[in-house]
């Protein structure tokens, strides 16, 4: 593939470093994350970060949608209560007693013998387990009574 020319108008990797840092910075200070067409053209999220009780980011819970149904403002002025809402449930699911199944095995779903991200966070629960509490508890948060 022959060389690409310089574009006078990209970026310097200090710019995209920069830039990026701003935006850890601003979804830090916010407490959550928009994407704003960055991944895809057209595109655009808002993402929280999911916590376990001990305060390690263990999933993160989001809502996108394309520009044509709504710019980045708007999407977050509409998403971000039910948001909050799913991840206060996925929080509270997380928080709760573990089951009563017995603990996964250490190196059992890794055939290396590498630990699951259960086992790294603490969590006694299978994987499937816990990401079938957090579903529950997310779809319930945003389901509207009857």
């Amino acid at each position: 593939m022959p060389p690409r020319p310089e574009d006078a108008s990209a970026p310097s990797a200090e710019e995209i470093e920069a830039d990026f840092l701003d935006r850890v910075r601003k979804a830090h200070d916010n407490g959550w994350a928009m994407d704003d067409q960055l991944i895809e053209p057209g595109l655009i999220a808002v993402t929280l970060p999911v916590r376990d009780p001990a305060g390690a980011v263990v999933c993160a819970v989001s809502v996108v949608s394309h520009t044509s149904g709504h710019s980045a403002r708007s999407l977050a002025e509409q998403a971000l209560a039910p948001l909050h809402r799913a991840l206060a449930a996925m929080e509270a699911a997380l928080a709760s007693p573990t089951s009563t199944a017995p603990a996964e095995k250490a190196g059992a779903a890794d055939p290396c013998g590498a630990p699951s991200q259960t086992e790294m966070s603490g969590s006694t629960l299978p994987e499937a387990e816990l990401a079938t509490r957090l579903t529950r508890a997310a779809t319930e948060a945003l389901t509207p009574a009857r």
